[in-house]
């Protein structure tokens, strides 16, 4: 036979012996609504695979957990390295046929996120989980799912609560505070835990305690624990901590009575999102409170505002600024607040210091927030909002924000931050990431 001849019965051969092995492993796996679970897997529509794989439920484990130890060859993180380093060195028709970690690496995260998602269902998927968690040479960001992953198997993890102890017990404080939460994942069957936990609650790392002490609740209901170190953080001035303070508190409910007045004050705090935090929490924990405490606001809210507005118009920067943070928590019933808000816009500074600019963008950021507050009544200051955005003064999304707030009754601001989306600084690149990708609705009011 001619050698063109035997070539060519030889890329056939190959070509059917591939094809039969694709069929193969595609025929060996799971399925949805005829679609493989390799299909789910590299599906758009996060939410629809996700449903895929809990309707495929154990059926699906195997394969997730197969994906998830396939690791990318070394000839394909050297390619990707090398168009790292190298962009457009490499013709498009080669990189093409080029094998690359990036895929392999993004289907492995996926499978990490689905074995999260489908809980204990997956504990056949414990043993690699961790060992992907403790391997120092992983990827940081398959790892870092895995140890999402490892967290949602509730009870299940409970063979590995001698290694999560032994975290714990250790001397590396980041460790240290991954054992305490994983211990607190695992639930009552954890409770071996409890002594070392009590020891690490009162120790002197706070984070460690916070961590400690929200697992000592979920393994054996240590109330007095969980309300000494979680109202301590209520009057942290750190906003994450006094964020987690209350989140942790509201997961107590009821048992956590005694911190509801610790919380009642958060209604009216300035950031908008610590007053839904805090609103959610008294409504587990005290509703009669949250309802009287909603109704005494209402009651005297325009006085309120009348005052605030006064302070906005005549008081020091200091207390200017603090009646502007406070006047967006009235929200849309601040309305007849908008004429000093936008006389404020404009900026205002504190009459010695040597910050000044920066002060001047604080209290425009300040105000800008409020007027979101308002929403649609807030559409006299929309010609200060553009003037604002054209000043380039570093508080764009804010701006916008404010803007987008008000809706339809902003379409003149349109040309403006059609002009801004040209820009190249960081954040107008994740807004037009999140335009493209359709998280980004046309007047939505999202926050």
């Amino acid at each position: 036979m001619p050698r063109s001849g035997q070539a060519l019965k030889m890329i056939a051969l190959i070509s059917f012996t591939l094809a039969v092995g694709i069929c193969i492993c595609l025929c060996g796996e799971p399925s949805y609504q005829g679609k493989s679970a390799s299909e789910w897997l590299d599906y758009w529509d996060i939410a629809g695979a996700n449903a895929a794989f809990k309707a495929m439920g154990t059926n699906a484990v195997p394969f997730l957990i197969k994906t998830l130890e396939e690791k990318p060859s070394k000839l394909a993180e050297a390619v990707d390295k090398a168009l790292e380093a190298h962009p457009g060195r490499i013709p498009a028709s080669v990189e093409k046929v080029l094998p690359k970690a990036h895929p392999v690496e993004a289907r492995r995260d996926a499978a990490a996120f689905f074995l999260g998602e489908l809980g204990p269902v997956a504990e056949a998927a414990i043993p690699t989980l961790f060992r992907i968690c403790c391997d120092t040479n992983e990827n940081g960001r398959v790892q870092d799912q895995t140890w999402s992953a490892l967290a949602k198997m509730g009870e299940k993890g409970i063979v590995l609560v001698p290694d999560y102890l032994r975290w714990l017990k250790g001397n590396d404080p980041e460790l240290q505070v991954t054992g305490a939460s994983l211990l607190g994942t695992v639930g009552p069957k954890a409770h071996l835990a409890v002594p070392e936990l009590l020891k690490a609650a009162g120790g002197t790392n706070p984070s460690l305690a916070r961590i400690a002490a929200r697992a000592l609740w979920k393994i054996d209901r240590q109330t007095n624990v969980a309300l000494r170190i979680h109202t301590r953080d209520l009057q942290n001035t750190n906003t994450t901590w006094r964020q987690s303070a209350i989140i942790s508190l509201r997961e107590m409910g009821p048992a956590a009575l005694e911190a509801a007045p610790q919380i009642e004050p958060f209604l009216r705090d300035p950031d908008d999102s610590m007053r839904r935090y805090a609103e959610k929490a008294l409504g587990e924990i005290a509703p009669d409170l949250l309802a009287s405490s909603q109704r005494q606001m209402n009651q005297h809210s325009d006085e309120q505002i009348a005052r605030l507005i006064q302070m906005m118009r005549e008081a020091e920067y200091p207390q200017r600024y603090r009646a502007v943070e406070a006047v967006g928590v009235f929200g849309p019933a601040a309305k007849a607040a908008v004429p000093a808000l936008v006389e404020a816009l404009e900026g205002f500074v504190p009459r010695t210091g040597i910050l000044l600019s920066v002060s001047k963008q604080s209290s425009q950021r300040a105000v800008a927030e409020a007027l979101a507050e308002i929403g649609p009544d807030a559409r006299a200051a929309v010609p200060g909002l553009i003037a604002r955005l054209r000043e380039n003064s570093g508080f764009h999304p804010w701006f916008c924000r404010s803007l987008g707030r008000i809706g339809p009754d902003a379409r003149e601001a349109a040309p403006v931050l059609e002009d801004l989306l040209q820009s190249d600084s960081a954040w107008v690149r994740l807004l037009r990431r999140r335009r493209s990708l359709g998280l980004c609705q046309p007047n939505a009011r999202t926050r």
